[in-house]
């Protein structure tokens, strides 16, 4: 026992050597902890971007590649032509405008000899279409409708005028005869007014769509020179 009375065992010398290595073995690893380098690996998606945006060029319509006016690093600017291309497609369709063109064209010519005779009736005119002389029959059965009966209530109106005048009938009765003759002098006029305006109309929508046909046939013929 020592001086305090505790009593004292002799320490194993195995237990010291155990000691020792640990203890020895812990220094190791924090004095060479430093010199430790180890690779790390992350795996993650993402994507990969140039640091200036590619454009690709695309064609808005298929065909073969009739003539090339490019040249490598030559500077283009906005509304140049590059290349021309030939496409059946293309050609199929500027075919087509250029026939709508024509016959709405036509019709245009036949409202244009409507409006005339009907502004100022002269000998039957000839038509394009079938369809417009059509109408012109139609609008001529109605005239010639109206203009019999209204001829008829001129002559009725004129004797009604003279037995008025020689006061053998009634003003109550020469006034229907009166009313008469106005009501299709009216319905002449009113069908004329009504039949201008529609053809004028419809002059006017043809103009129209000639017009965006025309422009849509001008740039198919720039895609296809």
């Amino acid at each position: 026992m020592d001086k305090d009375g505790i009593p004292k065992y002799p320490v194993p010398l195995r237990t010291n050597y155990i000691y020792i290595v640990s203890l020895s073995f812990i220094l190791t690893t924090v004095l060479i902890l430093p010199f430790i380098k180890t690779d790390v690996g992350i795996n993650a998606s993402g994507i990969v971007r140039p640091s200036s945006e590619v454009c690709v060029i695309r064609s808005a319509s298929s065909g073969r590649i009739k003539t090339i006016y490019l040249n490598e690093n030559k500077l283009v600017k906005k509304d140049d032509v590059l290349l021309t291309i030939e496409s059946e497609i293309l050609n199929e369709q500027e075919k087509f405008i250029i026939r709508e063109i024509v016959q709405n064209q036509s019709f245009v010519n036949d409202i244009n000899r409507l409006l005339q005779f009907i502004s100022q009736p002269v000998a039957s005119p000839s038509f394009e279409n079938p369809v417009y002389w059509q109408f012109y029959q139609a609008y001529n059965e109605k005239v010639n409708e109206i203009s019999v009966r209204l001829n008829k209530s001129k002559l009725d109106f004129d004797r009604q005028t003279k037995l008025f005048q020689e006061k053998v009938i009634a003003p109550a009765e020469y006034e229907n005869f009166q009313f008469e003759l106005l009501k299709l002098t009216k319905a002449l006029d009113h069908l004329k007014e009504t039949e201008l305006s529609q053809w004028h109309r419809e002059h006017k929508d043809l103009k129209e769509k000639i017009q965006e046909l025309e422009s849509r046939l001008i740039q198919i013929q720039k895609k296809n020179p």
